[in-house]
């Protein structure tokens, strides 16, 4: 049998979360080699911050998919129940983005999914980000990337056509 083995995310001081025969790797070389195995699910691309925390998926009870945040210190903690499969993304601060299709059906999948989009924040918890926006009816807002200064990037796009349009939050100081 053949060996299957990519990266999926590096951060800063080199850590790299890596996939190899359907196990996902996070590999550090410090002063030596230190390969541990994680409960992450590699089919969501899971994500590593600078400070070596790490968000994905895993599946749980009942077929469910759950975001979870994974530090070597602290283990395993599971942060929102999905209803699809999607690719969270994680700054420093460990907030979270998360876009999950709602009424996700395979039979229906010519339909448009409807999206819901969430900022999980340690400090302040579970955020809908989806009524900053006044879409219309046949757009869906992604959410794509956060940074280090809680600012989101994200797409508004049509499902009757090509049109997509960029959008950036910015939080408001306090």
């Amino acid at each position: 049998t053949g060996t299957s083995m990519f990266s999926v995310s590096i951060n800063d001081p080199g850590q790299v979360v890596i996939y190899e025969n359907n196990v996902t790797l996070l590999v550090e070389t410090d002063k030596e080699l230190k390969i541990t195995s994680l409960p992450i699910r590699i089919g969501f691309k899971p994500q590593i911050n600078n400070n070596g925390y790490i968000t994905g998926i895993v599946g749980s009870a009942q077929n469910k998919l759950d975001i979870v945040l994974w530090h070597p210190d602290s283990g395993l903690k599971s942060l929102f129940r999905l209803t699809s499969a999607c690719f969270p993304k994680i700054n420093d601060h460990n907030q979270i983005i998360i876009t999950d299709e709602k009424d996700f059906n395979p039979i229906q999948k010519f339909l448009p999914a409807h999206l819901e989009n969430y900022l999980l924040d340690p400090k302040i918890g579970q955020i809908s980000l989806d009524g900053y926006f006044n879409l219309e009816k046949n757009e869906n807002l992604e959410l794509m990337d956060i940074n280090n200064n809680g600012c989101i990037i994200g797409v508004i796009r049509s499902t009757k056509g090509s049109k997509s349009i960029g959008v950036l939050f910015e939080p408001i100081p306090e």
